[in-house]
């Protein structure tokens, strides 16, 4: 067995017909989840008094022993959907039953093609609301701007192969984006105003597309999927840098005003 971490596609893809469908999730499992927010949001909002607070700390406590007293090995619980799709449910970016990760509701979500089929454009839409557990500083809509990086960790052993010393491929960093304009529209990194851009993995400022090779590993016959991480940051305030920025320079400026982070797996293979 390899010791290198298995991306969820490649996991799935091994486990076949054992991946459970996400119909065999009983209803009470995402009825939690919403509870369980709702309870964090009390918590952010209440101003009971002190015996008050110690009576919801001991029953907090009881209900946490009694939902431990049977638990998985590891946090990880992937199923699949209808369309063809597989979902990560406790994932921190969008996982359903991850109540710390933000309220995902899906508008619009592709089918999966088939393996093998050739690139495709493709559109997906999402909305997420906050609440008070994720408020961001006064006078500012949960941190007032955002970040974004996209980068492609799976492609480390083909960088390896070319002599490249890198934990991942970055396709596209920008920063200072206004999130009131509700999302950023196709091809935004060729019309880009409003916001900063840094430079990509091939050197050049804004998004490089994902072009994973189909031959890789070579001479096995077997398909890499790779899984690109879209994370999102919330910020208190701008972060002042200019296009062509590096990402060591987007970490900096983001130093001390992450209010919080998203992130979103997506699945891709070039074959």
């Amino acid at each position: 067995m390899s010791d290198r971490p298995l991306s969820a596609a490649r996991l799935a893809e091994q486990l076949g017909p054992l991946l459970p469908e996400l119909g065999s999730i009983p209803p009470e499992a995402f009825e939690l989840v919403i509870q369980t927010r709702a309870l964090v949001e009390a918590v952010v909002l209440t101003d009971v008094d002190a015996p008050a607070r110690a009576a919801a700390a001991r029953a907090i406590s009881a209900i946490t022993d009694d939902l431990l007293a049977r638990h998985r090995p590891e946090p990880l619980l992937l199923v699949r959907r209808d369309e063809r799709g597989v979902e990560s449910l406790l994932q921190a970016g969008s996982g359903r039953l991850n109540p710390q990760a933000p309220p995902v509701e899906w508008l619009e979500r592709r089918i999966e093609p088939d393996p093998g089929t050739g690139p495709v454009p493709s559109t997906v839409r999402a909305r997420c609301v906050f609440g008070a557990a994720h408020a961001g500083s006064p006078s500012r809509v949960h941190g007032g701007v955002l970040a974004l990086v996209l980068d492609d960790p799976d492609a480390r052993p083909i960088l390896a192969s070319r002599g490249i010393k890198a934990s991942s491929f970055l396709h596209w960093i920008a920063a200072d984006i206004d999130p009131s304009t509700g999302g950023l529209p196709a091809n935004a990194s060729v019309d880009a105003h409003a916001f900063v851009q840094g430079k990509n993995g091939g050197g050049k400022i804004g998004y490089r597309g994902p072009q994973p090779p189909a031959d890789f590993p070579p001479n096995t016959g077997k398909r890499l999927i790779h899984i690109y991480r879209l994370t999102l940051y919330a910020l208190s305030s701008p972060t002042g840098l200019a296009d062509g920025f590096s990402l060591d320079e987007l970490r900096a400026a983001i130093r001390g005003k992450v209010l919080g982070e998203a992130r979103l797996n997506i699945s891709y293979s070039n074959d």
